[in-house]
């Protein structure tokens, strides 16, 4: 009878020991350094895609191969449409898309894999955060998410 409280002891020493209160952590604003980011990182591609045409153009400007010539200019204009929007990061509304756009759902193009693959089943995994996404488009409406 006496191992009883000794052992009863025991376990409530254990279990307190692993009971501690929560840290909570403060909420942090990034908002700013996020903004600095996007503003260094949109200059930097500026002055990257600047510096592409400069050296594209003095390259035409030289004697060239047809070939490679031909090469460099097409290079140029799609490049020359690149810097029509040079940031990398913009931040749109939806009232700035095309009133025209239509979404496509791709359920028209044929199946990938083997048609002997059996249908169905469970898939299971994880999601870091436990933030399930809207979709897991990469591009387009509700993509912006870490998921991807």
């Amino acid at each position: 009878m006496m191992r009883t409280p000794a052992l009863l002891a025991v376990v409530l020493a254990v279990c307190t020991i692993g009971c501690r209160d929560a840290r909570e952590v403060k909420a942090y604003d990034n908002s700013e350094e996020r903004e600095q980011f996007y503003e260094r990182y949109n200059r930097e591609t500026r002055e990257k895609l600047e510096k592409s045409r400069t050296d594209l153009s003095a390259a035409l400007a030289g004697e060239l191969p047809a070939a490679e010539r031909a090469e460099k200019t097409r290079l140029l204009g799609d490049l020359e449409r690149r810097l029509q929007r040079p940031d990398f990061f913009e931040f749109l509304e939806e009232s700035d898309l095309p009133a025209d756009l239509t979404w496509e759902k791709g359920l028209d193009q044929p199946e990938l894999g083997s048609e002997e693959a059996i249908k169905g089943g469970t898939f299971h995994t994880y999601i870091p955060g436990n933030a399930y996404p809207p979709t897991i488009r990469s591009l387009g409406r509700e993509a912006n998410n870490g998921f991807r």
